[in-house]
């Protein structure tokens, strides 16, 4: 059997060991608040939505090789994402909100 090996320079092998620490402090932060970092997705996963919506309202409005039906789906498409983007971003709460009713439910159906 042949033995495979990757011939990596030191300044990648540094890299490595680098990102691997901030991935287990990112990890040790997560476990530690969990809501924290629920926070933080929707803030990431928020701005892409702006910012997604904000290329395809350019690629409505600029692209004139497209049919007017596809330019159009892409500008609204466009619009929707940054309304839904925006609204995440100014209320963090209702975005992050979690119905524990179903959690109730499973609860009680079990006592049944």
């Amino acid at each position: 059997m042949a033995r495979l090996g990757v011939n990596a320079s030191r300044l990648w092998r540094t890299l490595e060991i680098i990102g691997d620490i901030i991935v287990i402090a990112a990890a040790t932060v997560v476990l530690a608040d969990p809501q924290f970092a629920v926070t933080t997705l929707v803030i990431v996963i928020a701005a892409g939505l702006v910012v997604g919506g904000l290329f395809r309202i350019g690629v409505g409005v600029s692209a004139i090789v497209l049919p007017p039906t596809l330019r159009t789906l892409n500008t609204a498409g466009g619009i929707i994402a940054v309304v839904l983007g925006i609204t995440s971003l100014l209320d963090l709460q209702a975005a992050v909100y979690v119905d524990h009713y179903s959690r109730i439910c499973t609860v009680a159906c079990r006592c049944l």
